[in-house]
């Protein structure tokens, strides 16, 4: 018996986002409320052949409409990581918190 694959695992192998196969789960008539949802693999191999004529239907492929690197698609990209400025927040000094409140020792 095949293990059950859960949908992002699905989505990762067939180069979409889970959410697109979460909607074709549903217009196929399985039952797959989100990307953790298990499939059983008859419903694997639907899903697989419903995205292969998808694909053959629009003659292109899944990653066809991705930007390429270095390329915004229209849409910003998040950075993988935030970058803060140099000389950004200063450290808390309670010495000079006193002087400016006038509370000097």
């Amino acid at each position: 018996m095949k293990p059950r694959v859960k949908v992002y695992e699905l989505a990762q192998d067939l180069g979409r986002r889970s959410q697109e196969v979460v909607r074709a789960a549903a217009d196929l008539g399985i039952p797959a409320q989100n990307r953790l949802t298990k499939l059983d693999p008859e419903s694997v191999s639907r899903l697989r052949n419903h995205f292969r004529e998808h694909d053959s239907e629009d003659g292109s492929g899944a990653n066809d409409a991705a930007p390429q690197p270095g390329e915004t698609g229209g849409s910003q990209q998040r950075p993988d990581r935030i970058q803060h400025q140099a000389g950004g927040a200063q450290a808390f000094n309670p010495s000079a918190a006193d002087d400016a409140r006038g509370c000097r020792p």
